[in-house]
This record gives structure tokens, C-alpha cells and sequence, in this order.
């Protein structure tokens, strides 16, 4: 009843917005030091986006197509890319959702950002490396907070994902690769080697699958560069396999071994009705140890039912050990003409044992998000656009994950989206690699956005039931706890101030309630026992210079 009424109130909002529109992305409130480019897109209005080889031109020359000349074909094409510098600060602690690369720890934070793209023949290229340097100043944690063994229930609930408070005890410095790639296309096909930050899923401001939370990671792609028409729908698709790291610093020690990542994501618009987009993601990963033999990197194409599956290597006889994997649905429903979308994903963690399980509880550890998004232009000024967007995304775990045994005398056992046995979880580098509110977290996300003619403005609210998963991690040790509770709000404005610069400000409130609640188990005695209500202020300038 609770989702019913969820989507209600969404759609709700939709309709009291009217009037003819296009379609505009949530892209200032992603907190990226750059601008995003997707790989993988489901939204028509990213299409202009879209990277072309020109290996059409080059048949044409083959064919005698008098149109195209040798100049057309052999000569590459090269761009600079924008430069751009990112500079923060947060008062209080670390934050920064979906800022890719760059790790904003408490004090300063400077991001800079550039680079070059080159397109030659059937060959696509762009480096575009990140420099980041920040104070990561010490802020109250949980190691410093808690003791003993409700420390690290904080920190992970049963050692379970590597997502640390902090990433190190002093300031860090780091160079990556960025949003860079090396790819062959061909027709409506890319394959190459990428470091790109990807985004699957419908969200704007969140998805539950892949988003740019994490930093991007090595990885092989095999993707379409356009839709392909098969007439009675047109097809997207992208295969990648990739390498996870483990977090640079965390109090909790994990195996140290890199995890292989392997997914495939396939979205479908049918024919008859466009602007309905389809999509199915399914990711396995496992550590490099887990690696037995050439199949093990091709797991993306056994069956769904555990029952289908070779008795595997772990007390509880399946064969998903030592793998982890999860799946989600998705649909996107685009209206160009009204200016309005809405949007839902539904994905699950863990092989049902069979079809009987998956009708009886298909909501066992379960995520959901569902969103909607409408632009609208009044009639008396209308190049000024103005949007509102609203999301909802449910990561926490559920009743059917605390109750159900496998096994007689196997103890119940919270399982959440982002986890499975001891992994590492779905993470890389220490950050999560989908929706920023991470493990065992509900959130209401909304927007409101206004764009003219060299000026943009907006506002947004983030409301946040925080990491669900220690709070009953605590319950589990017979500990009082409460639930860690988030109120973001924050604005932005961007202008274009000189030929060729823009300059972006945003000014972000966090406050927290409840953090840490655990009475009489606090080690700072200048606090009060029971609980910590911290506010962090972040402040962000961005300046982006177009070299062309």
C-alpha cells in the first residue's frame, strides 16, 4: 500500500504542472566536477550526445557516393574538451553524491578537469583526466565515536560493504583517468576500453544500478552508439566487464583482492508506442580468487532459478557461491510533446530458489526507485523554461531478508541490495557503485529548475532514512538505537560571465539527526550520551572554459 501511494503522490505532481515543453536533464543537481556523458542512453533528448563514427562516409566513398570526398573520410576530427575547475567545502564532514572521481572530505576540495577528443576512420578517443586534491580534515566518525564491536556496526554490518566514512587520515591527492576511452565503431556499434563513469537505469538524481557515485573503473564495453531499428521495436544495448578495487582506507579489513564485474544492460522501445522504454540489467561480480576457470568470466546467461544451478561451494549448497548477483527491470515513459516523463526501476539481489519463490516474495531483497520529470514553458516569457523532478528510491532491506532460512540452522540474516555474504558489496574505491544514499537507505528526492538564456537556477530537497542496516545491526545486539535520519536542501545558480566561461554556485545543507544513536555508548564525553545531530554546510564553484 505504502508504493501505491507513493506512485499516486508522483503522479500528482506530474499534473499539476501544464503547458508545452522539451525536455531538460537533472544534470546541476548530480554534484559531478564535470559535465556527465553517458554511454548508455535511454532518454531521446541525450541522442544529439551521441558519439558517431564515420565508417557510413567511408562506405559511401567505397560506393562511389559523389557526395562524400576523400577529405570527408580521412581526415580526422579533433576537439578540446571544456576545462573545468570544481572547487568545495564542507564545514562538517565528507559529502559529495555523485561526484565520480573526486572524494570531497571535510575542508577544501579543488577539481581540475580537461582534455581532448579525436575521431578518425572507425576509431573514437577521449582522454579527459581528473586531478582532485583535498584537505580530508578529521570529522567525528563512528571509529571515533562508538567502541568495540558497535563501531563496527557502523561501519559495516556484518563486515558486509566496503564504504568507509573516510578514505584516509590525511589530505589525498589522486590523478584517474577520468572520462576516457578508447573505442572502435562501427555502424551502430562501439567496442573498446573506457574508464567512463556509467549511468544505467532511468533516474536523474538517482538510480538503483549504475550511476557516477563511484569512480569510473577499467572496464571493456561492447554498447550501441544509436538505436538499432528492428521494426517492430529499436534496440540499445551495452555489455562491459570490468576490474573493482577495494577502498584505498577502511577501519574494517577486507580481502584485499580486486572483483571482476561483469553486466549487460538491454532497453527496447516498441514500435507502436514511443517514447516507452523497456530495460533489463543484470551484473554479476566475484574476487579474483573466486576465478576458477574461462566460464567463470561468463556468468551473465545462467539461468535465474537456483534450482537450475550446480550445488555450489558454500555451506548453503547453491550455485550462486562464490558469485554475486543481482537484476533489475526498468521502464521510462518519454512525452515530448507534453514535456513529461515518468519513470520506475524494480531490481533484486540474490537467485530465487524458483519460479514458486519469485511469486510468493518477489519483494526479498528488493530496490525500487520511481520518478517523475516535467518541463514546462510559460506563455509570457517563453524562453524561460522551468521543470520539476521527484524520486523516490527504497535500498533498505526487508521483512522475507530477516526471516527466511536456507538452512534449519543457519540464523536469520539481513540481506540487503548492495550485499551479498562478504564481497565487499557493490562498490568501488570505497564508494557506492549505484545510488549515493548506499546501504540500507530510503530517500525522497525533488527539484524545481529554471533555465533561460545564459542563466539557470534551481532548488532541490533530499530527505533521507539513513543506512538502515546498522540500525538493526544494533537491534541484533539488544541495543537502544534510532534511525539516522538526512535533510539535504540546496540551490545553485549558473551564468555565462565572459565569452566561452560559465560559473556555477551551489550552496547544499546537511543536516543529520540521530547520527550514531546509541546510549551510553559514546566515547566523547563532551557529548550528549544518546545521540549527535551534526549540520554540514557545503559550498561548491565551478568554472567551465569552452576553448572554442
Amino acid at each position: 500500500m505504502r508504493s501505491i501511494a507513493h506512485l499516486f503522490i508522483l503522479i500528482s505532481l506530474a499534473f499539476l504542472c501544464a503547458g508545452q515543453a522539451y525536455a531538460q536533464t537533472l544534470q546541476e543537481f548530480t554534484g559531478a566536477p564535470g559535465e556527465l556523458t553517458k554511454v548508455f542512453y535511454i532518454h531521446e533528448e541525450d541522442s544529439s550526445a551521441l558519439h558517431f563514427s564515420n565508417s557510413a562516409m567511408l562506405r559511401g566513398l567505397l560506393l562511389g557516393d559523389e557526395s562524400i570526398t576523400n577529405r570527408d573520410v580521412w581526415m580526422p576530427r579533433m576537439q578540446l574538451l571544456p576545462i573545468v575547475s570544481a572547487s568545495s567545502y564542507n564545514s562538517n564532514r565528507a559529502w559529495g553524491p555523485n561526484s565520480g572521481p573526486v572524494w570531497m572530505g571535510r575542508g577544501a576540495t579543488q577539481a581540475f578537469s580537461g582534455g581532448l577528443a579525436l575521431q578518425w576512420m572507425v576509431l573514437d578517443v577521449q582522454l579527459r583526466p581528473v586531478y582532485s586534491s583535498t584537505q580530508n580534515r578529521d570529522f567525528r566518525t563512528a571509529d571515533t565515536f562508538l567502541e568495540g564491536t558497535y563501531r563496527t556496526r557502523f561501519y559495516s554490518p556484518y563486515r558486509s560493504f566496503d564504504n568507509p566514512e573516510r578514505i584516509d587520515t590525511v589530505a589525498v591527492s589522486r590523478m584517474s583517468l577520468g572520462d576516457s576511452w578508447v573505442k572502435l565503431s562501427v555502424g551502430p556499434l562501439s567496442a573498446g576500453v573506457s574508464n567512463q563513469n556509467l549511468w544505467w537505469g532511468p533516474g536523474r538524481r538517482h538510480t538503483i544500478f549504475m550511476t557516477n557515485d563511484a569512480p569510473g573503473f577499467h572496464h571493456a564495453t561492447l554498447h550501441t552508439n544509436r538505436p538499432i531499428d528492428l521494426w517492430l521495436a529499436r534496440l540499445q544495448f551495452q555489455y562491459m566487464a570490468g576490474r573493482l578495487e577495494r577502498a584505498e582506507y577502511n577501519p574494517i579489513e577486507f580481502n584485499k583482492d580486486w572483483r571482476f564485474l561483469t553486466a549487460l544492460v538491454v532497453d527496447v522501445e516498441p514500435r507502436w508506442l514511443p517514447g516507452l522504454h523497456l530495460g533489463l540489467v543484470r551484473a554479476f561480480h566475484l574476487r579474483k580468487q573466486d576465478i576458477k576457470s574461462n566460464k567463470d568470466y561468463f556468468p551473465l546467461f545462467q539461468p535465474f532459478q537456483k534450482s537450475k544451478l550446480a550445488e555450489g561451494e558454500t555451506p548453503l549448497r547453491d550455485g550462486s557461491a562464490p558469485d554475486d548477483q543481482r537484476a533489475s527491470v526498468y521502464f521510462s515513459w518519454n512525452f515530448p510533446d507534453a514535456g513529461f516523463a515518468f519513470y520506475g526501476e524494480f531490481g533484486r539481489t540474490d537467485h530465487a530458489s524458483d519460479i514458486r519463490d519469485i511469486l510468493l516474495q518477489p519483494h526479498h531483497a528488493r530496490a525500487y526507485m520511481i520518478g517523475m520529470h516535467k518541463v514546462f514553458r510559460p506563455e509570457v516569457r517563453p524562453e524561460a523554461i522551468w521543470s520539476i523532478s521527484a524520486e523516490i528510491t527504497d535500498i533498505s532491506n526487508t521483512t522475507p531478508s530477516r526471516v527466511r532460512l536456507w538452512r534449519a540452522d543457519q540464523p536469520p540474516y539481513d540481506l540487503y541490495f548492495y550485499t551479498h555474504g562478504r564481497l565487499g558489496g557493490y562498490s568501488h574505491l570505497g564508494r557506492s557503485l549505484g545510488s549515493s544514499y548506499g546501504l540500507g537507505s530510503t530517500g525522497w528526492f525533488f527539484a524545481a529548475q529554471r533555465m533561460g538564456p545564459g542563466f539557470e537556477a534551481g532548488f532541490m530537497a533530499d530527505y533521507i532514512r539513513r543506512n538502515r542496516a546498522s540500525y538493526l545491526a544494533m537491534q541484533a545486539l539488544n541495543v537502544e538505537a534510532r534511525q539516522e535520519l538526512e535533510l539535504v536542501t540546496g540551490i545553485y545558480a549558473k551564468k555565462d560571465v565572459l565569452n566561452g566561461v560559465n560559473l556555477r554556485l551551489s550552496l547544499n545543507r546537511v543536516a543529520s539527526k540521530n547520527r550514531y544513536y546509541v546510549p551510553d555508548l559514546s566515547l566523547d564525553e563532551t557529548l550528549p550520551p544518546a545521540y549527535f545531530n551534526p549540520v554540514n554546510w557545503n559550498v561548491q564553484v565551478m568554472l567551465t572554459f569552452r576553448p572554442w
